[in-house]
């Protein structure tokens, strides 16, 4: 009898929680900085980055819990100082950068504040650096990987929401492109252990936007 009333109990809830869940969706404009480091076998390389762009997210509310996307992408330029054997070039590469990025987020609303804390997993996640100079050719290069996120957001009026968030990316793989000839370099993590090139390539930033939640 007490099993059979406490799984009544939890369907009930479920149902309950079901009923009240609500479907949104925030679109959103943002605008990052931060430091990209790629180390491998020839050079280390830090790159200034800085990239606004536009995302959405999108989920289901229940209660004070909520689950959903994330997707952006974003365009901007950097500025690479380039160390072979630990002297900085003085005239480091300067173009533009791109980059595509989804995944899964999830959070709290803070009850009574307008508050929402949330963290996320990206799952996609790729950056393009164009015209990077490489002997006599400029090459577009492109590393993929994914990120982790913790964000903060705060609802000034029902319809504007302020937001701040850390993301930290981590890319495995990259791809080489050149206008003369394409080369594509696809590295693992695990060849690192075979000793083909060593490469280790990391960006963490700071991204603040501004976003609209609606819901449905």
């Amino acid at each position: 009898m007490f099993k059979r009333l406490s799984f009544l109990a939890v369907m009930a809830m479920f149902f309950a929680a079901s009923a009240q869940a609500i479907i949104w969706v925030d679109p959103y404009a943002t605008i990052g900085f931060g430091t990209l480091t790629v180390d491998n076998a020839d050079n280390e390389s830090e790159t200034g980055v800085m990239g606004y762009g536009l995302g959405v997210r999108g989920g289901v509310d229940f209660a004070m819990f909520f689950f959903g996307v994330d997707a952006s992408y974003k365009m901007g330029s950097y500025e690479e100082s380039l160390n072979v054997d630990g002297e900085e070039i003085t005239e480091p590469d300067e173009g533009d950068i791109s980059s595509l990025s989804a995944g899964l987020i999830a959070g709290i609303s803070v009850p009574v504040l307008p508050l929402r804390v949330w963290v996320g997993y990206d799952l996609l996640d790729s950056v393009t650096q164009a015209d990077i100079s490489d002997g006599n050719n400029d090459v577009d290069y492109t590393i993929t990987g994914s990120a982790i996120k913790a964000g903060l957001g705060f609802k000034v009026i029902p319809l504007i929401q302020l937001w701040v968030e850390y993301q930290m990316h981590t890319y495995t793989e990259y791809s080489r492109f050149s206008d003369d000839s394409t080369v594509m370099d696809n590295l693992e993590a695990s060849d690192r252990d075979e000793g083909d090139l060593e490469y280790d390539s990391k960006n963490n930033m700071i991204a603040f936007g501004v976003s609209i939640p609606i819901s449905l």
